[in-house]
């Protein structure tokens, strides 16, 4: 399992939802922080707390837009919506959970792990490799360290 995989685990199981995640894994792979913007977002949660647009689609469109927004707005968002209305049949929550919000807890870590590797992989596709910012943050920071 990918270091991302298991922090999005972990993030999920410390009780942010699907689009706080998402933000939250944006900002890390920008090496940012922004506890405002992480709570904010939790709004959109729940297909915006009554079934409709999926908030992990949501959030992957939020992560999307920290790197650029215009490509995020022209390009990339549409793809990643595509994918998702593809992979899952439908956008809105109340209808991926198959009418029960319950069904959060079996669909909603998987899916969320999915809209984060689809909106990973777009990223790179446009020029943003996450994996690859890591690496030169972590080395700046043990260099500074020195």
């Amino acid at each position: 399992m990918s270091d991302d995989i298991k922090r999005v685990r972990a993030l999920v199981e410390s009780g942010l939802c699907c689009t706080q995640v998402l933000v939250a894994m944006g900002l890390e792979a920008r090496g940012e922080e922004n506890a405002q913007m992480v709570d904010a977002v939790a709004t959109l949660c729940g297909g915006m707390r009554i079934g409709k647009l999926c908030g992990a689609l949501s959030g992957g469109a939020c992560m999307l837009g920290l790197f650029n927004k215009e490509l995020a707005r022209d390009k990339m968002v549409p793809e990643l919506s595509e994918w998702f209305q593809e992979a899952y049949g439908n956008v809105d929550c109340l209808e991926i959970l198959k009418g029960d919000m319950q069904n959060r807890v079996q669909v909603c870590p998987g899916l969320i792990e999915n809209v984060y590797l689809q909106a990973k992989e777009i990223l790179f596709e446009n020029g943003f490799d996450l994996d690859e910012m890591r690496e030169m943050r972590e080395m700046r920071e043990e260099s500074a360290k020195k």
